[in-house]
């Protein structure tokens, strides 16, 4: 996000620097209305552009690595998350990982998923409806919150 509002200043300084620089003159720095009239309508076409151009690439790339993906080859696919008192035990059909609750950041959750980050950008995202009844998906919550918070106590 931090990035995109940079492009977002640098396009507008651009711009400006494009437009106002045939307003510097023999007679000095002149600055008319038609000129930052035009400038700011023409920002905000460029980062409109910008903006549905970048959606539409990561889109796109996001579509390509899902069909690039086989099926039951890890990233996709079934994934078995048990939780013991050591930690976190991941497992697919093309193996396993095991994160101590040491190496948990924070487990949160919402109305629909149980989190479990591994890093602040790496998380088992746990569905609650893959649980038989809500009971289960809260004592698991619990056990998760628990065991992370002692791990740091």
């Amino acid at each position: 996000r931090r990035s995109r509002y940079l492009l977002y200043l640098y396009l507008f300084v651009a711009l400006f620097i494009v437009f106002t620089v045939p307003a510097m003159t023999d007679e000095g720095y002149v600055i008319s209305t038609p000129t930052l009239s035009f400038v700011v309508p023409a920002f905000i076409v460029c980062a409109l552009i910008q903006w549905v151009t970048i959606r539409s690439l990561t889109r796109r790339t996001i579509l390509q690595i899902v069909r690039d993906e086989k099926p039951d080859k890890g990233q996709l696919g079934m994934h078995k998350v048990v939780l013991d008192e050591i930690g976190v035990l991941e497992t697919t059909v093309v193996g396993e990982s095991r994160t101590s609750w040491a190496g948990v950041d924070r487990v949160e959750q919402n109305d629909q998923y149980i989190c479990i980050y591994t890093t602040p950008a790496a998380v088992h995202a746990i569905p609650k409806q893959a649980f038989d009844n809500p009971q289960q998906a809260e004592s698991f919550y619990e056990f998760a919150s628990i065991n992370q918070q002692a791990a740091f106590y």
